[in-house]
């Protein structure tokens, strides 16, 4: 069995549902349930467990409304791709740190526009009202599945003749290439509420909680060369951090 008796702790004031939840989205976690994995019935796991249905019933629905499980009626529940477990470390490196998991990485462009700036990608990107920047919109796919996606603007005048084909690959060697020099890449990590349209790219329920990643990329010369947005669905990333005790002041 995936989870005992043993696993729940019945004279803890933490509801049964929400310890059997706990449990089965750790397992899914840390690779002990695999996707496309079948869960046990409700019958049968209320009856190993010695809990009532409406417990097994209510944790299994709060893991479909989390995205890790597929709730087939009259067929079972099975388990869906796990999150990807990313570092904050090296948030910059999708395709990187993808390969290095183990993981197929890949983009797969939406649209690629030349416009105004908004006030914001004005502000970011040091350009006048009046100039053209790329609106550069595409998904960062792991293993074929969409697991993010990135809202990229770009001066024309660094990069007047972007192509489609260059949009859909790694775009910080075509920055490198029209700046000139080396580069500062500035990240702020937040959290935020899944657009209705990006949900819809990215198969996900609108106004679910979501990391929102900005990013910037600078010149050694000051001169900015990128502006995005990466909005991720919490339930398709998850990001760890290791802190040493050697390495920082730690209080518990």
């Amino acid at each position: 069995m995936i989870i005992t008796a043993e696993d729940l702790d019945f004279a803890s004031p933490v509801p049964l549902y929400q310890q059997l939840f706990d449990v089965l989205i750790d397992r899914c976690d840390h690779s002990s349930l695999h996707a496309g994995d079948l869960l046990p019935t409700e019958e049968s796991l209320t009856r190993e467990l010695d809990v009532s249905r409406a417990t097994v019933n209510r944790a299994y629905r709060m893991l479909a409304e989390e995205n890790c499980v597929d709730r087939v009626p009259g067929v079972g529940t099975f388990v869906r791709p796990r999150r990807m477990r990313r570092s904050l470390g090296q948030a910059s490196d999708f395709l990187g740190e993808t390969q290095r998991l183990g993981r197929a990485a890949s983009y797969q462009l939406v649209s690629l526009t030349a416009g105004r700036p908004n006030r914001i990608q004005r502000d970011r990107l040091a350009v006048n009202d009046g100039e053209q920047v790329w609106h550069l919109d595409r998904l960062q796919l792991v293993d074929g599945r969409p697991v993010a996606i990135e809202h990229l603007t770009v001066p024309v005048a660094l990069v007047p003749d972007l192509t489609a084909e260059q949009a859909a690959s790694p775009i910080f060697p075509v920055l490198r290439a029209a700046g000139g020099t080396e580069a500062t890449l500035r990240h702020a990590l937040g959290a935020g509420l899944l657009p209705e349209a990006d949900a819809k790219l990215l198969g996900a329920k609108p106004g679910a909680a979501m990391f929102r990643f900005e990013r910037e990329t600078v010149g050694d010369d000051g001169r900015p060369w990128e502006y995005g947005i990466v909005h991720m669905p919490a339930v398709t990333t998850r990001y760890d951090c290791e802190v040493r005790t050697g390495d920082a002041p730690v209080s518990f």
